[in-house]
C-alpha cells in the first residue's frame, strides 16, 4: 500500500532459497478516492488493506471500501456505525479466507469463498447482530473483462449464463467485423441471438460492395452455422437458407470457372465443400423436396459437372441420363 493507492502485480520468484530473485510484472496502481471532500487528511487516510482474488478491501476510520483490481473501480462500500467507535484495522485468515475488521468496540467478520464475499456478522461488547450483506466476488468480473476486450476470460467468468455469453459473443463478433476478420466474425455472430436477418443483410451488403473472397466465404459460413442450429420443424427457414447457399456456391463456382487456370485448386476445393453441403442429411432432405428448383439453379449457371454430381448424390437416374445426353461425355470430378 502506497500513499496514492495500492500497487498490485504478479510476483515472480526465481533463483535458490539462499539468494532468491523477485520480479514484479504487470504492475498496476489502484488509486484511492477520498471518502469525503470535506474530511481531513487524517480521517480519509487508509488504515489497512487486504487482497482477494479480484479485489482489495481498504479500511478507513469509519468505513470499508472494496476496489476491483481489474479496473480500479469501487464495487462495494460499507459505513460502520459510530456506536462501535473508530475502526482500527483489517486482518485476513490465510486458512479459512475470512477477513476480520475490528474497531474500538466491535469485530466484523467477512467470509471470502470462490463465489462470493459477505459480511457475516458483528460482535461487540454491547450486542451481537447479523449484517446480512452479500456480494458476489466475481459477479461483475466477466463484464470488466468484456470491456477490456479479453473475451476468453469474459466467457469463462460468465459461468454458463446464456444472456451474459450472448453479450460476449456479440461484442467479439462486432470487434472482428471492424477488424475486417469477416469469416471469424460470421462464425461468432452465428453463436449469438442477434437477428439472423439483420446479420445476413450486413454481410450481404458488404459482399455486394466489393468482390472479396473472404466476404463471400463469411456469408456462407454464417448461413451454414445458422442452418445447423435450425430445428427440424423450421422447414421454411431451412429451405430459404439452403437455396441461398446453393446460389452463393454456384455464383462463386461460376466466377472461378471462367479463370480456372489461375484458380483450379480453389475451384476444386469449393466443389468439395459444396458436395459436403449437399450430402448433409438436413440439406439432402430439403433439396429432395425441391429438386426441380435446384436443378434449374444449377443449369442456369451452366455447371454441367455439378449437375451430374447432384443427380448422383440424389440417386436421380433419369435426370442423370438426361444430363449425360446433353454433354459429349460425363464430367465427373475426381475428389
Amino acid at each position: 500500500m502506497l500513499e496514492p493507492g495500492v500497487l498490485v502485480g504478479d510476483v515472480i520468484v526465481s533463483g535458490n532459497e539462499a539468494k532468491p530473485e523477485v520480479v514484479v510484472l504487470n504492475q498496476k496502481l489502484i488509486l484511492f478516492s477520498n471518502v469525503m471532500n470535506q474530511q481531513s487528511a487524517t480521517s480519509s487516510c487508509p488504515l489497512s488493506m487486504v487482497l482477494t482474488e479480484f479485489h482489495t478491501l481498504v479500511m478507513y476510520v469509519d468505513r470499508i471500501k472494496v476496489y476491483c483490481l481489474l479496473n480500479g473501480e469501487i464495487v462495494f462500500e460499507e459505513v460502520f456505525p459510530e456506536a462501535y467507535g473508530r475502526m482500527i484495522g483489517l486482518a485476513k485468515d490465510p486458512v479459512t479466507g475470512s477477513i476480520w475488521a475490528f474497531s474500538e468496540m466491535a469485530v466484523y467478520r467477512y467470509k471470502v469463498t470462490n463465489q462470493k464475499w459477505q459480511s457475516i456478522g458483528t460482535r461487540s461488547r454491547k450486542k451481537t447482530g447479523m449484517c446480512g450483506r452479500f456480494t458476489k466476488e466475481d459477479r461483475n468480473v466477466w463484464e470488466v473483462y468484456l470491456e477490456q476486450g479479453n473475451y476468453e476470460a469474459a466467457k469463462y467468468y460468465c459461468k454458463g449464463d446464456p444472456q451474459k455469453l450472448d453479450r460476449v459473443f456479440k461484442k467479439h463478433a462486432d470487434d472482428l467485423f471492424e477488424k475486417k476478420e469477416y469469416v471469424s466474425s460470421a462464425e461468432m455472430y452465428a453463436e449469438t441471438c442477434t437477428s439472423f436477418e439483420e446479420v445476413s443483410l450486413r454481410f450481404l451488403q458488404m459482399a455486394e460492395e466489393s468482390e472479396d473472397d473472404d466476404k463471400e466465404e463469411a456469408l456462407r459460413r454464417l448461413l451454414v452455422r445458422k442452418l445447423a442450429k435450425l430445428r427440424p420443424a423450421e422447414k421454411t427457414q431451412t429451405t430459404m437458407i439452403v437455396m441461398w447457399l446453393v446460389e452463393l456456391f454456384l455464383n462463386r463456382l461460376g466466377t472461378l470457372r471462367t479463370a480456372e487456370r489461375q484458380h483450379q485448386d480453389v475451384y476444386k476445393s469449393l466443389v468439395r465443400e459444396f458436395h459436403a453441403l449437399l450430402s448433409d442429411p438436413k440439406v439432402e432432405q430439403c433439396v429432395a423436396h425441391n429438386k426441380s428448383v435446384v436443378y434449374k439453379l444449377i443449369a442456369s449457371h451452366g455447371e454441367e459437372n455439378i449437375l451430374i454430381d447432384f443427380a448422383n448424390i440424389m440417386k436421380d437416374l433419369s435426370s442423370l441420363r438426361a444430363t449425360e445426353k446433353r454433354t459429349s461425355s460425363s464430367i465427373l470430378l475426381t475428389l
